[in-house]
């Protein structure tokens, strides 16, 4: 998301720059990107531990079966945190 100003021209005076960074429809405008990205951080990690621990479980159920290891012994390799 841009600013209005930002969107319009690309071609700014340094002495403009300055000016248009404190505009408040710049500086929302970089808020918004900022809580955008963030708001990305946050929702992806719990994701991706629970991808990471289904993963785990898998890995250790494949181990059981190749080994001839009954499922109902799940519970005993695998204690819950």
């Amino acid at each position: 998301m841009f600013c209005s100003s930002c969107q319009s021209s690309r071609n700014f005076k340094t002495s403009d720059l300055s000016e248009h960074a404190s505009t408040k429809d710049h500086s929302n405008a970089t808020n918004i990107e900022i809580a955008r990205a963030e708001f990305i951080k946050v929702s992806n990690n719990p994701v991706d531990k629970t991808q990471n621990h289904v993963g785990a479980l898998m890995k250790i159920i494949f181990w059981m079966v190749e080994n001839d290891i009954s499922l109902n012994k799940l519970s005993e390799v695998v204690k819950p945190l």
